[in-house]
């Protein structure tokens, strides 16, 4: 049942992203706000493209504010496993939010990397991610 409940997606909307941002800037102008509704966006899209054990912790984490101890309880995981997919969750959104920014620059339309799996076929390794991000 514990298992079950962690695997389903969490129905979060753009609000919930808002939320977090808000938390991290003061008031602004609406140009401002309408900047961070288009962030919440790419935050949301890239979250939906993470592998779900990375996006579970992440959501967990940041969205529901549970400890490392709770998620690990939750998951049926050792804690060192939660930490583990909380930095390589974080690395790895990182990495797919600056290759929307690299394709926004460049004036590209940009292309969900889950798109891109299913045109390839595949999806980058952990290793490749962390490669990249640095």
């Amino acid at each position: 049942e514990k298992k079950r409940a962690a695997r389903a997606p969490l129905p979060f909307d753009n609000d919930h992203y808002l939320s977090l941002l808000d938390t991290m800037a003061g008031e602004g102008e609406i140009s401002h706000l309408l900047e961070e509704r288009e962030l919440a966006t790419q935050v949301r899209r890239a979250m939906d493209d993470l592998p779900e054990q990375y996006r579970t912790v992440l959501l967990l984490y940041y969205m529901e504010e549970m400890r490392y101890r709770d998620i690990a309880e939750l998951l049926e995981a050792p804690i060192g496993t939660v930490m583990s997919r909380l930095n390589r969750g974080r690395t790895y959104l990182k990495r797919i939010m600056l290759e929307y920014l690299k394709r926004e620059e460049a004036g590209g339309k940009i292309v969900r990397l889950s798109e891109k799996r299913r045109q390839h076929g595949a999806s980058p390794s952990v290793q490749e991610v962390n490669h990249e991000a640095r």
